[in-house]
């Protein structure tokens, strides 16, 4: 910040304050925190990790343990109030604000990172989920993180960089395993743009995925004290799977359907979780390539779910904000990345959007899943948006 100008540093300031108050005012008319079943399980590890520490057979391996550990950390510090958690999310938001101003920076001007950093502060469902104990604010974060490290990488191509990529991605799968599955997408567009030399190519894959084996190590062996298993992050495949293929499925999750139940039935007479959670990918996946046709009707249905700016079983008030939210910036977003179409910004996101959709088109789809994609998008689309403005200044078109 010290080489902005008083103006842009102004301006920064104002939008990570934006972002602070919007969602500290949300929390003041919104509902208190914990009351959907996922955020009272996520409340609930990490009271576990809190009170009996990691080690703690309570806690389980049934879901990723970056944002419970977090939780619990701050509960450790500032108290186990609804307030500290809004804090500590908001706090997560403003640092995401920050990386997005960077990274639109570092791909244009500062007045497109400034464009970019007010778009996130302001985003309606990016508010939102701060007010909500969920892991979403979080992903979104680590999210942004891999993709500022592979911008810089993708500059100034080095092991220490590589590896840098590497641990933020297992860091976001910590939080969201489903996001290792960017990391090959990553590799194969640097690769694709930069063609370096096979040995330097090798070192720098090895690099990055030295960085995500030693984040992640630490976790797969407390798994494995606690299960003696191989689990690298949790045990939660099978049933997500599950919602996405039951014979019943339409796409979503559905709280009509007891999903234990159906699980129960499918992973008989297993007990262990583990093997409860591999018998269940394996069966689930033998029915998927026995019946090829549903699967892929359903995965069309299931993409149109996560990218359609229109939620299903939301309000007309929350449709109508997302509706004039997130349809411009889907917009603009894929206008910017034709126009960063040789930037290795627009493949790091491109390849995000791609990964989400292909996990999400097997497992099961929910707009909130596409939020790292969101975030990412507001950096391309800041781009449209400055050229827009820049030819209402001066009536030409700036340099691409």
């Amino acid at each position: 910040m010290a080489s902005l100008t008083r103006a842009d540093r102004t301006a920064l300031l104002g939008a990570l304050a934006l972002a602070l108050a919007l969602r500290c005012g949300l929390a003041v008319v919104a509902p208190p925190l914990g009351a959907a079943a996922d955020e009272a399980h996520w409340e609930r590890m990490a009271r576990v990790f809190l009170e009996q520490g990691v080690l703690a057979t309570e806690a389980g391996t049934y879901r990723p343990p970056l944002y419970p550990l977090l939780l619990a950390a701050v509960y450790a510090v500032g108290g186990t109030g609804r307030w500290t958690v809004l804090l500590f999310q908001s706090g997560l938001a403003m640092l995401t604000c920050g990386l997005i101003y960077s990274l639109a920076c570092r791909s244009g001007s500062r007045r497109t990172g400034l464009l970019a950093a007010g778009m996130a502060a302001g985003y309606p469902l990016l508010v939102f989920f701060a007010d909500v104990l969920m892991a979403e604010v979080l992903i979104v974060l680590l999210s942004v993180a891999v993709l500022w490290a592979y911008a810089s990488f993708a500059a100034c191509p080095k092991p220490r960089r590589s590896a840098l990529v590497g641990a933020a991605l297992g860091l976001a799968a910590l939080a969201k395993p489903v996001l290792l599955a960017w990391g090959p997408l990553l590799a194969a567009g640097w690769w694709w743009h930069c063609r370096r030399p096979p040995r330097e190519s090798l070192v720098l894959a090895g690099a990055a995925a030295l960085g995500v084996v030693l984040v992640m190590l630490p976790w797969t062996l407390r798994n494995a004290a606690l299960t003696g298993a191989f689990v690298p992050v949790s045990t939660n495949a099978g049933i997500n799977l599950l919602v996405g293929q039951q014979p019943a499925a339409d796409g979503t999750y559905q709280d009509s359907v007891d999903y234990q139940r159906l699980y129960n039935a499918l992973v008989v007479p297993e007990t262990d979780p583990v093997r409860r959670d591999r018998v269940a990918v394996s069966r689930l996946l033998a029915s998927m390539a026995a019946d090829p046709g549903r699967v892929a009707a359903l995965a069309g249905r299931k993409l149109v779910l996560l990218w359609s700016p229109w939620i299903a079983d939301e309000s007309t008030a929350r449709n109508a904000i997302a509706l004039f939210s997130t349809g411009p910036l889907l917009l603009l977003g894929c206008v910017g990345l034709w126009r960063l179409r040789h930037q290795p910004v627009a493949w790091g996101v491109l390849s995000l959007a791609v990964s989400l959709s292909a996990v999400h088109a097997l497992f099961f789809a929910h707009a909130r899943f596409r939020l790292p994609a969101d975030a990412a998008l507001m950096v391309p689309a800041a781009h449209v948006v400055e050229g827009f403005l820049s030819r209402l200044r001066t009536g030409r078109r700036p340099p691409q």
